[in-house]
């Protein structure tokens, strides 16, 4: 049977925290959760897992912290190989968009109602949100 991959989910409300790992480790994933991005740090940094979900890691973080879980993203994820040579993967979600500056997202997407609105280069769509505001994410041509 193939190993599947560890994964390090990181979300603040415990019920959707203990909801998204549940269904992980029903699928046969390695899963540590952390509260907060703090202890998610701690654990991407203990566990090196294949896969980090971060939810809002910059919330109640002040600007150093953010720099120290931005590098740990960063390193975790091996932005310093090749697209295809990466074996680690991850997926933040963010609204201030403060965590880009320290992560280099090979990707964005804007989810409005349930639905992907807008993807792209994530700094140019930070920008557009800046100037326009999410309503601005209804009509993007992306």
């Amino acid at each position: 049977m193939a190993v599947m991959p560890a994964v390090v989910v990181v979300e603040d409300d415990l019920h959707i925290r203990q909801a998204v790992a549940r269904v992980l480790a029903d699928m046969g994933h390695d899963v540590v959760s952390a509260g907060s991005a703090l202890a998610g740090l701690e654990a991407v940094v203990q566990q090196r897992p294949d896969l980090v979900l971060l939810d809002e890691p910059e919330s109640g973080v002040d600007l150093v912290n953010i720099e120290l879980i931005g590098n740990a993203i960063r390193g975790l994820l091996e932005k310093n190989h090749h697209t295809k040579e990466r074996k680690k993967s991850g997926l933040i979600i963010t609204h201030s968009g403060y965590i880009l500056d320290y992560v280099e997202a090979d990707r964005g997407c804007v989810l409005v109602n349930k639905t992907i609105w807008c993807t792209g280069n994530p700094h140019e769509i930070l920008e557009g949100i800046r100037e326009r505001g999410y309503e601005g994410c209804l009509t993007c041509q992306r």
